[in-house]
């Protein structure tokens, strides 16, 4: 697996080859954040700090590009929407708010069914006998449709 520094140093080669001046100044800009914060630590970034020095200058940019909307400059606002889509496409694929709700109901699925099985436990430890206990499972997993 090639590291983010790597596969933006290939693609500044690939847009110096192709000659798209906005791809390579955005990567440029790119690559020296990552040497900046290799010189200031003193060692290569990993991929987590990688993608949150790439998630800052985006969030650099969209600010940029809200001031620069309110102040009428739609040329210099388009060009930090043009650098942000050029980074974003570094980044992890952001999930859909229908994805988002899904792992969240995923997840209240599966703390339920936690919930349940320790009630089951709970109540074969109290019950007086093994017929009680079978009834409050089919109960638990009745009302968490298992």
């Amino acid at each position: 697996m090639t590291t983010l520094k790597a596969r933006i140093t290939e693609d500044m080669k690939t847009a110096m080859k192709a000659g798209e001046q906005m791809r390579l100044h955005t990567v440029r800009l790119a690559l020296s954040e990552l040497k900046r914060y290799e010189a200031d630590k003193g060692a290569e970034p990993d991929e987590a700090t990688s993608l949150s020095i790439l998630e800052r200058m985006v969030k650099q940019r969209r600010d940029s590009e809200q001031q620069f909307r309110a102040g009428n400059r739609a040329d210099l606002a388009d060009k930090e929407a043009a650098e942000i889509k050029i980074l974003l496409a570094y980044m992890p694929q952001q999930l859909s708010e229908a994805e988002v709700l899904a792992l969240i109901d995923q997840g209240k699925a599966e703390r339920l069914a936690e919930m349940g099985a320790t009630r089951v436990v709970l109540a074969m430890s109290d019950a007086q006998d093994l017929e009680q206990a079978k009834d409050e499972l089919s109960a638990c997993a009745e009302r968490l449709g298992l």
